[in-house]
């Protein structure tokens, strides 16, 4: 009886978050007699209460108690999509074969992102190569998010089963070349086992798929170095392709293809690094001194003949670029769901323009006479960067050529270049770039990792209503990229940044040095060093439990976060915050719903993920009433 009810005790405080250990729960759990613990895991699966039953198969997860697997296997039928997924967690802790069946049904059934996520995993924990062909399919249409985790089932699966996996890849489709990209930059072990089937590889077939996929894989320096030692051509071509597609910065690039492609033995490797060094001919003096001296001492005929076609085409390309901006026609890029933020930007800086159609992550502008200058838009922190419009291609009215380059365009497009595109409901736009995003004014800063883009935090920022009086506190503030917008944008009282890294806020330290009235301190997020009611605004990128954080430990970190949050701001305050886990975060405000109003709910795309920004408003407390 006294095993039961401490049992009982420890579930329910595990399920309503008193108890933040699930392991050490599972210990108790554990020791306790077979009875005790079956009556009270049976008693848990059957509770009314789904948030008792989705605790109970994690329990069950935890122990790897198979005794309970029947009943785990029931959780799959169960009618919240939390209790399913904890379910195939649990069978995927149990290394659970008989259950394939019912987890290649719910993929069939085609849930959400979370409990597909969560098969993937479990179908690398059982092991067994029959899922290849359900990988294959998903694959074909699956985001970022999910290929990274059907890549690294296949490397669980054995290094024939990953190889598999790529070969079925149509490294053609843009969407499967962004999902590569993002997958490799998040995960180590996607990226190692390419580097190691590709070094092990010599079946021809084989080889060629992978090559076809690694112009598009991002690795790390010190593998590109590794790859590059390889004696075989093809190989040598794909690494330095991935290079040029690789987030590395601007300047490793440049020095892997200026310093080692153009004097690879190879005449295809030199000839590719020409093509792919001519974006960076305008941005630096050395990339085109050595493209020239390519062009008079080369060797080869053929690459000498490749790198002088090249800088007549850059030529022109310049010509092309100096007339563009006369037109006016602009686009401004931003991230797709930033659009409307752009506005609101300009808006509050004074910034003049005539404002077009938005979409995919683009704002048309046009400038006329009495509108700001270029000069002026660098300024705005929601746009990376401003393109010239070269045409515009409308499904009805047909194609309108700018006209400041209608003479010469022809020729342009002869030399087979082409220019960017992008598209804006039913309008295709040919673009060139004007300014770049190493020309717009940004404040300097270290930066880590997880830094915020530039273009996020300062929508965060709009979110917040700006005002004079602000007390504008970042709980997560990392290296104080929200502080720093914050403190770009206008008159504050107070900025006020936390982080439990030592290392960010030493970064945070650096980045504010000089900025006036700001505070930071290392502390809990959930316990700030804060008065009652004293802050105006709250803004946060809170962990996504992908790259930084765990999907567990978010499930403790809002609840407890949201309560502090509400402890330390004013009614009428404003929360502002960035994350991924959209539903837990909905979840975890509808305890306060009688305190708090959300102003917005708005998804952004960012580097393969789509986080939302949520803004919360406060409601005032109501002045008390004293008798007369």
């Amino acid at each position: 009886m006294a095993d039961r009810e401490v049992l009982s005790s420890a579930l329910m405080d595990l399920t309503k978050g008193k108890e933040k250990s699930r392991m050490k729960v599972a210990k108790k759990f554990s020791s306790a007699s077979t009875k005790a613990k079956r009556e009270v895991i049976l008693r848990g699966l059957k509770s009314k209460d789904h948030k008792v039953r989705r605790t109970t198969l994690a329990l069950i997860g935890e122990m790897q108690d198979s005794q309970f697997i029947d009943e785990v296997t029931k959780g799959l039928k169960d009618r919240y999509t939390d209790v399913i997924q904890m379910a195939v967690w649990s069978i995927g802790r149990l290394k659970w074969k008989k259950a394939l069946p019912d987890l290649i049904h719910l993929v069939k059934k085609g849930y959400g992102f979370k409990v597909i996520k969560t098969v993937v995993w479990a179908f690398g924990e059982i092991g067994d190569k029959s899922v290849i062909p359900i990988l294959r399919e998903m694959l074909e249409d699956a985001s970022a998010r999910l290929s990274e985790g059907i890549l690294v089932c296949g490397i669980k699966l054995g290094h024939d089963a990953f190889v598999e996996l790529i070969q079925s890849l149509n490294c053609d489709l843009p969407s499967v070349q962004s999902a590569l990209r993002d997958a490799s930059f998040a995960s180590g072990q996607i990226r190692g086992a390419f580097i190691r089937a590709v070094t092990k590889t010599k079946d021809t077939n084989v080889l060629k798929s992978l090559l076809n996929a690694l112009p598009y894989v991002t690795l790390h320096d010190a593998d590109y170095k590794r790859l590059l030692d390889d004696k075989r051509e093809v190989v040598r071509i794909a690494v330095y392709q991935s290079i040029s597609n690789s987030a590395l910065p601007k300047a490793i690039k440049q020095s892997y293809l200026v310093k080692k492609a153009l004097s690879d033995e190879s005449n295809k490797i030199v000839m590719a690094a020409l093509e792919n060094l001519l974006p960076y001919v305008d941005e630096s003096v050395v990339v085109k001194r050595n493209i020239e001296s390519v062009a008079n001492h080369h060797p080869s005929p053929k690459v000498r003949d490749l790198a002088n076609g090249l800088l007549e085409q850059h030529e022109k390309y310049q010509q092309v670029g100096r007339l563009v901006p006369k037109w006016g026609h602009f686009l401004l890029e931003t991230l797709p769901g930033l659009e409307r933020f752009v506005g609101m930007e300009t808006d509050i800086l004074g910034i003049e323009f005539e404002k077009g159609k938005t979409g995919n992550g683009w704002m048309k502008i046009k400038l006329g006479e009495n509108d700001s200058s270029l000069e002026d838009l660098k300024k705005l922190h929601t746009v990376a960067r401003i393109c010239g419009v070269v045409s515009i291609t409308n499904d009805v009215a047909g194609t309108k050529i700018n006209p400041f380059i209608e003479e010469i365009i022809s020729d342009v497009r002869a030399e087979t270049f082409s220019f960017e595109q992008a598209k804006i409901d039913n309008n295709t736009f040919e673009l060139m770039t004007t300014i770049a995003e190493r020309e717009m004014v940004r404040p300097s800063r270290k930066l880590r990792a997880t830094s915020l883009d530039w273009r996020v935090a300062r929508a965060m920022v709009l979110c917040s209503n700006p005002k004079t009086d602000d007390v504008f506190v970042d709980p997560t503030c990392g290296s104080g990229t929200l502080l720093l917008d914050r403190m770009m944008i206008g008159p504050y009282e107070k900025l006020v940044g936390g982080d439990r890294d030592s290392e960010a806020i030493e970064t945070a330290k650096r980045n504010l040095q000089g900025v006036n009235n700001v505070q930071l301190y290392q502390w809990d997020a959930a316990s700030m060093k804060l008065e009652n009611e004293s802050v105006t605004v709250i803004a946060a990128n809170l962990p996504f439990g992908r790259r930084v954080g765990s999907h567990e430990g978010n499930v403790d970190l809002y609840p407890s976060l949201l309560k502090e949050i509400m402890r330390v701001l004013r009614g009428n305050g404003r929360v502002v915050l960035l994350t991924q886990e959209v539903k837990l975060l909905l979840d975890t405000i509808k305890p306060f719903k009688r305190k708090v109003v959300v102003e917005l709910d708005q998804p952004v795309e960012m580097g393969g993920l789509t986080p939302h920004i949520i803004c919360l408003r406060k409601k005032s407390e109501p002045p008390l009433h004293t008798a007369n």
